[in-house]
């Protein structure tokens, strides 16, 4: 989930994410998203809050894919 669009997860490692977006982003651009979390509780998923900045922007066919290197976050919690 980002703060002002939509995005679907493709990769995540300790250190960045690969996302495909509905809209494209800027070179080194502040970033900040939510990834959820479903593998803990499909039932009751996890957020964590990221921020970090974005390292590569490629077209898809419907989509851009966005790769972000992750500067901070904070630990997974239960939303209700």
């Amino acid at each position: 989930m980002l703060a002002d669009g939509t995005g679907q997860t493709c990769n995540i490692s300790e250190v960045g994410v690969l996302f495909e977006a509905d809209r494209p982003f800027e070179l080194m651009e502040p970033i900040e998203f939510d990834l959820v979390l479903e593998e803990f509780d499909p039932e009751r998923p996890y957020w964590m809050r990221c921020q970090g900045s974005v390292v590569r922007v490629e077209p898809s066919e419907t989509a851009w894919r966005i790769a972000a290197v992750i500067d901070r976050y904070t630990l997974p919690c239960p939303r209700d």
